[in-house]
C-alpha cells in the first residue's frame, strides 16, 4: 500500500506514552507525529496521554476510549526495570530481576482490552535495560529512526482496514 492509498480522512489518533527517558520519548512523538501529518492525519486529531509508569497503560487507554473516539491508539515508550534503593547513598542499586514478567502482563492487559474495543491498538513498547539500551532499540541513534514512523504507519493501515471492515451497516428497507 502506498500513501496516497491510506489518505483517506480519519478522526483521531491517541498516542499513550511513558514519559521518561524524557529526551527520547520527545524525539519518539516528534518522529511519530511527523509521519502521522505525512498520511494527511491533522495534528489537531492526533491526542497525547504522557505516563509516569508503563503499568499505567491500561488505564491511561481506557480513559482516552471513554472520554473520546479513536481511529487507533499507538502505545509507545519504553518498560524499564524498577529500581530498588535503601536510603543511605552509599548503598548499591539492584535491577528488577522480573522485568520479562512485568512486560508481559502490561502486553497482555493492554491486547486484551483493544479487543474489547473494536479499535486498532499498534504496541510500540519494548523492555530495556537502561536508557542507553532503549535509544538503541527505538533506533534513534540513526540520523533516519525506524520505529516510530512504523508504528504510526501501523496505526493508519489499521485504521483504515477497520474502517473498511466494520463499516456500519446499511439499513434495508
Amino acid at each position: 500500500m502506498n500513501k496516497a492509498m491510506l489518505s483517506l480522512p480519519l478522526g483521531k489518533i491517541l498516542i499513550v506514552a511513558v514519559e521518561e527517558p524524557k529526551p527520547m520519548m520527545e524525539a519518539l512523538l516528534v518522529r511519530c507525529k511527523v509521519q502521522l501529518a505525512e498520511y494527511q492525519v491533522q495534528a489537531r486529531n492526533v491526542h497525547v496521554l504522557l505516563l509516569r509508569d508503563a503499568n499505567q497503560f491500561l488505564p491511561a487507554i481506557y480513559q482516552g476510549f471513554r472520554e473520546d473516539t479513536f481511529d487507533g491508539i499507538i502505545c509507545i515508550g519504553c518498560v524499564l526495570p524498577i529500581k530498588h534503593g535503601h536510603l543511605r547513598p552509599s548503598s548499591k542499586v539492584s535491577l528488577d530481576p522480573s522485568l520479562a514478567l512485568r512486560y508481559d502482563a502490561i502486553i497482555h492487559e493492554v491486547m486484551e482490552a483493544s479487543l474489547d474495543m473494536n479499535i486498532p491498538v499498534i504496541w510500540g513498547v519494548l523492555p530495556a535495560t537502561n536508557e542507553t539500551d532503549a535509544v538503541e532499540l527505538f533506533g534513534l541513534g540513526k540520523e533516519e529512526g525506524y520505529f516510530a514512523e512504523e508504528v504510526a504507519a501501523r496505526v493508519i493501515k489499521m485504521a483504515i482496514l477497520n474502517n473498511v471492515l466494520l463499516c456500519h451497516p446499511r439499513q434495508v428497507e
